[in-house]
């Protein structure tokens, strides 16, 4: 596995949450592009697809979903660290449904200056 970095992570919680990567380019301020490429290099990094693509739908795999589990409190603690220190980035917290529970995420998301 090489280096995971941040951005990819942050692309990925942000699919998750919000179940596109077109919905999770809006609210990262980003592009749907942008989203796409940090998901193939993350995936490309881990050795393993994330989701299933069908059709314009993203599907949580499920090594995908074992991974979430698994880094979920990481992603905490990153967003944790760096909400102090950016002003253009508060902390939200998102519920997420899914057929495996209901449990909360935090997003980063751009505001308005």
């Amino acid at each position: 596995m090489k280096n995971l970095r941040v951005r990819q992570l942050k692309a990925y919680q942000a699919i998750v949450s919000t179940g596109s990567a077109t919905a999770a380019a809006d609210l990262l301020s980003l592009t749907q592009p942008a989203i796409s490429r940090a998901l193939a290099a993350l995936e490309a990094d881990l050795g393993f697809k994330l989701f299933e693509r069908r059709g314009r739908h993203l599907v949580h795999s499920d090594k995908g979903r074992r991974f979430y589990r698994r880094i979920e409190s990481v992603l905490w603690r990153i967003f944790a660290l760096s909400a102090p220190f950016s002003v253009h980035r508060p902390m939200h917290n998102t519920i997420h449904r899914s057929k495996t529970g209901c449990f909360v995420t935090p997003i980063c998301v751009r505001q308005p200056v």
